[in-house]
């Protein structure tokens, strides 16, 4: 286009009628040569028609260059089109001058948005489907505290109000027989039967364990005595089920055992499987480090024998108040 502009320029200074004067003004795009000081030497009918629809009616005295340098290459009319400018400097005739080119790039730059808008809306729906699983895998973990929680408020709300029938019934006494040593073995006692209680339900979530396991040919059993508190009993029974999922998953088991054994003040626990051994690369994916934790908030040890099937072995404080048999 550059060198045709000039040609065409060059042949109307010499007054000279050209074919391609005709193919220039009946070109798509809009072309524009103007010199630097403002004087047009040449502009064709798709120009001419953009100027004609201009928002800015000072649009053909505009300085055009700045406009493009400061990065405003499109240019809107009236009718809603959308034209990307492009110059070329050059001299002519001894001036300096800037041949422009006008392209309509409105379906272009529609098209543009559209795929933009979609992107985003892909990216907001991928967005949205991860805090799904996210909360998909939250209420998982949250499920059992919601559980505990429950089971709490309901064993709390009945004997609780034992508490406070005995502290009325203290109250109409002019002279209370108990002392503050009785009062707190009261409330030991009270502690005592909350725990007991609690443990007596988590032996129905073991057993629970137990069955769905077996549903898929699955044995678990569990083996031994020891003297553990709710929290302990709690998150033994999450790390097996952990345990067992993995033995399963991982190394084809169909039988875990869990055996208890106390020594001294401490309860020794071995979880055994008879599944393959596997990679310890797998470690984060399968929650060990989940159940490390889970050993380390209950004051206990963890540690991991892969060489057979996938041995834990688990140490915690013995509690001597309780008893599992």
């Amino acid at each position: 286009i550059y060198y045709l502009i000039v040609s065409i320029i060059f042949l109307r200074e010499q007054q000279s009628d050209y074919s391609m004067l005709q193919a220039l003004h009946l070109s798509p795009f809009g072309l524009w040569t103007v010199v630097d000081s403002g004087e047009e030497l040449f502009v064709n009918e798709k120009m001419e028609d953009i100027f004609s629809h201009a928002l800015d009616p000072k649009l053909r005295g505009r300085d055009w260059l700045e406009s493009y340098r400061s990065g405003e290459p499109v240019v809107h009319d009236s009718r809603g089109r959308q034209y990307l400018m492009e110059p070329q400097e050059t001299i002519l005739h001894g001036k300096a001058s800037t041949i422009w080119s006008f392209s309509d790039v409105t379906e272009y730059r529609k098209l543009l948005a559209e795929t933009q808008s979609n992107s985003e809306l892909l990216s907001a729906v991928n967005e949205i489907v991860e805090e799904m699983l996210t909360s998909i895998d939250k209420s998982l973990q949250v499920q059992e505290a919601t559980n505990m929680a429950r089971h709490i408020h309901d064993v709390l709300a009945q004997e609780l109000s034992i508490v406070g029938i005995t502290v009325e019934t203290l109250a109409a006494k002019e002279k209370s027989s108990l002392n503050k040593r009785e009062l707190v073995e009261m409330i030991n006692s009270l502690l005592l039967r909350l725990e007991r209680r609690a443990l007596m339900q988590e032996e129905e979530v073991f057993s629970n364990l137990i069955a769905a396991f077996a549903n898929i040919g699955v044995e678990i059993v569990i083996s031994g005595k020891a003297s553990l508190s709710y929290l302990q009993e709690h998150s033994l029974f999450l790390i097996l089920r952990e345990a067992a999922t993995n033995a399963v998953r991982h190394g084809g088991a169909n039988y875990v055992e869990m055996l208890l054994k106390e020594d001294g003040n401490f309860v020794m626990i071995e979880i055994i499987n008879n599944g393959t051994a596997y990679k310890l690369e797998y470690e984060e994916g399968m929650g060990i480090q989940g159940m490390r934790e889970k050993m380390l908030r209950i004051g206990g040890t963890f540690a991991i024998i892969p060489e057979e099937g996938f041995l834990i072995r688990l140490t915690l404080p013995r509690s001597l108040d309780f008893a599992r048999d």
